[in-house]
């Protein structure tokens, strides 16, 4: 991950800033009843609970208050290091920190929050915030997210950032067509709401940018990269390597 930060392939966002931002205006309050309102919507998580660490900057004393009364977080008053952490449960954690990288992607317009860990982002969460500044909705995010990251081939295994680099540079008109056809395309796509109809329309557009795919799928065996794969335009799947790699690669 700090490689592709390196070769200015992805930007790290800090939620404290975003946090300290949010703190200042009534921006807070619903940040964190959101949050709450999607949290009550999921199914409640097993007992006995499995608790991880998230640090106190980055959620925000009124979620604690909130979530302390259900018994999905503690605080232990001890030493600096331990007053520096709360302790949230563990499916709850991964759900919040999901929530606030989704949150903090609908600040940046245009980007996805992607992660180099296994599990990702939920699928249930993506597309949940809509751009405020654009003709979008839940499901044109959750499109948005799904076809950028499954409609282009990547690398199963991991490649060196300064080869995704140069990748990149060599292919930037074909990288920048496909995200262009398909952004174009989700406009249309997010207002389909027949199965049938909104997979031909997949179909269609799949066809569209086929040459270029195979193209790139191209380029990558060239470069001896191991195990090129392609989910398939319309998948939404567990952010990994390859959706990371995707992202990176589309940014």
């Amino acid at each position: 991950m700090n490689d592709l930060i390196d070769h200015h392939m992805l930007n790290r966002a800090s939620p404290d800033t975003f946090l300290e931002l949010a703190a200042k205006g009534a921006s807070y309050t619903t940040f964190a009843q959101d949050f709450l309102n999607f949290l009550e919507s999921r199914p409640q998580p097993l007992l006995p609970y499995e608790y991880v660490q998230v640090h106190t900057e980055k959620l925000p004393y009124l979620l604690f208050q909130e979530l302390s009364s259900k018994g999905l977080v503690y605080h232990f008053d001890g030493t600096a290091w331990q007053e520096s952490w709360w302790f949230v449960e563990k499916s709850t954690a991964h759900l919040y920190m999901s929530y606030l990288a989704a949150v903090i992607s609908k600040m940046s317009p245009g980007t996805v929050p992607v992660t180099d860990r296994r599990q990702g982002f939920g699928k249930a969460l993506i597309g949940e915030i809509p751009q405020d500044n654009s003709p979008t909705t839940p499901e044109y995010a959750r499109l948005r997210f799904s076809m950028i990251a499954n409609a282009l081939p990547a690398p199963r295994t991991q490649v060196p950032a300064s080869e995704l680099r140069r990748f990149k540079d060599d292919n930037h008109d074909i990288l920048r067509r496909c995200r262009n056809e398909i952004d174009l395309e989700i406009l249309r796509l997010a207002g389909i709401t027949e199965p049938n109809e909104k997979a031909y329309a997949i179909s269609i557009l799949t066809e569209r940018i086929q040459d270029d795919i195979e193209t790139l799928q191209g380029e990558m065996s060239r470069r001896r990269w191991p195990k090129i794969v392609l989910v398939g335009v319309g998948g939404l799947v567990v952010v990994g390597h390859e959706v990371l790699v995707t992202g990176a690669l589309m940014r």
